[in-house]
């Protein structure tokens, strides 16, 4: 159960997010308003806060208009989200397993993988920004590898 204090600010965010979708919020003085006019009290500072929070940017909308929204790419989890909120998907072929993060996040998770090689039977991981490549030691045992793989970057 969530204090109300952060039950609020998650209230907020959705809020937020909802007007941001819309596609006319062009200042935070704007989005203040139309909060208060549903009656969540806020002020300039804690729109400012919940928009760094969600990861608003601004951008032009179809008028031409400068408008907070939602950048098209997800936002990275916050510092205590669980790893595994990281990892978008693991797929595997007959030779490559390859899994696919939040940008930035390959590296942490590659390592990660990297300290459990013999684990997962692999000769080698590979990362990229938002991609890792894992090499399994036997292709013909690529179906165990990813089990493992995946097994590994749930328990995150």
């Amino acid at each position: 159960m969530l204090s109300p204090r952060k039950e609020r600010n998650q209230l907020l965010k959705t809020e937020v997010q909802k007007l941001l979708n819309q596609g006319n919020a062009q200042t935070q003085n704007i989005i203040c308003d139309l909060l208060n006019k549903k009656g969540l009290n806020v002020n300039q500072s804690t729109i400012s806060r919940v928009l760094r929070q969600i990861g608003a940017v601004k951008t032009k909308n179809n008028s031409n208009e400068v408008v907070y929204c939602l950048p098209k790419e997800s936002v990275p989890p916050s510092t205590q989200s669980p790893l595994t909120n990281l990892i978008l998907d693991v797929q595997k072929n007959d030779h490559l397993i390859v899994a696919h993060t939040s940008p930035g996040a390959a590296a942490l998770i590659a390592r990660i993988l990297d300290h459990n090689l013999e684990k997962i039977e692999a000769i080698g991981v590979l990362a990229g920004d938002d991609t890792i490549f894992i090499a399994p030691k036997d292709s013909s045992k690529i179906t165990k590898t990813h089990l493992e793989v995946c097994r590994i970057l749930q328990s995150l």
